[in-house]
């Protein structure tokens, strides 16, 4: 597994606990295009009906990587 991918699996985590979003952003800053990180973020903030923001995020992952979030 590569550190991001250590990263992400424990921001799931969190996410599930309502925590993600420090772990998220932290990794964000060292890693911007980071398009999983990018759509756990947004469910994070669509978990706290901020919808606004969660589209956003939802949005730059999917312009980042346009397959990787397909069924």
């Amino acid at each position: 597994m590569t550190p991001n991918a250590d990263v992400l699996q424990q921001a799931l985590h969190l996410l599930q606990t309502g925590e993600a979003e420090r772990v998220l952003d932290t990794l964000l800053q060292q890693s911007p295009g980071n398009a999983d990180a990018l759509a756990l973020l947004g469910l994070s903030f669509a978990q706290r009906d901020d919808n606004l923001r969660a589209a956003d995020l939802l949005a730059k992952a999917l312009t980042l990587k346009p397959n990787r979030f397909r069924g």
